[in-house]
């Protein structure tokens, strides 16, 4: 199994069309061959640093790859961008 696990905060400007808009397409991903779980967390605590948690499950590194590559992943990307601050990425082969 590979993990990609993203945590961020959204730009203090972000709108709450714009963060809907995000998580619909985030969660379109799920769509994706390569992709066999995916999930959004929006924090709930005080203590935490980031506000939103992805976690997307594969099979393998080489298919976060080809995931990486796809062009619906590289829309959004684009387009969160935009909205993200604070992005930080960990990923993991379990």
């Amino acid at each position: 199994m590979f993990k990609h696990i993203v945590l961020w905060n959204y730009k203090p400007e972000a709108t709450h069309r714009e963060i809907d808009e995000i998580t619909f397409r985030l969660l379109e991903l799920k769509k994706l061959d390569e992709v066999l779980e995916l999930s959004i967390q929006k924090s709930n605590t005080k203590t935490s640093t980031k506000d939103y948690c992805l976690i997307v499950t594969f099979l393998n590194e080489k298919d976060y790859i080809s995931y990486s590559d796809n062009p619906e992943h590289k829309k959004i990307a684009e387009l969160i961008k935009k909205s993200f601050t604070k992005r930080e990425c960990f990923d993991v082969e379990l």
